[in-house]
C-alpha cells in the first residue's frame, strides 16, 4: 500500500518521501519539490497551495491575501 492509499494525500506523501530522503520540510529543497508536484509555497499565505490560489494571493495586498482562499 502506498502512502497516498494510506490517507496521506499528495502533500503528506511528499513530506514523508522528503523526510526519508533527508530533506527537511520548510526548506528551499522541499519548496522546490512541492512546486514540482503542483503545490507551490505561497509566502504571503504561508501555505502550500495550487498555482491559481498563489497567483490570486500575490496579486492582493498582504492584509487581503486570505481572500484568495475564498474563490
Amino acid at each position: 500500500m502506498t502512502l497516498a492509499e494510506e490517507g496521506y494525500g499528495l502533500f503528506g506523501t511528499l513530506e514523508a518521501c522528503a523526510r526519508a530522503a533527508g530533506v527537511k520540510p520548510d526548506s528551499e529543497e522541499f519548496d522546490e519539490a512541492a512546486a514540482l508536484v503542483g503545490l507551490p509555497y505561497c509566502r504571503v499565505l504561508d501555505l502550500y497551495v495550487d498555482p491559481e490560489t498563489k497567483r490570486r494571493a500575490e496579486e492582493l495586498c498582504f492584509a487581503q491575501a486570505h481572500r484568495a482562499l475564498i474563490c
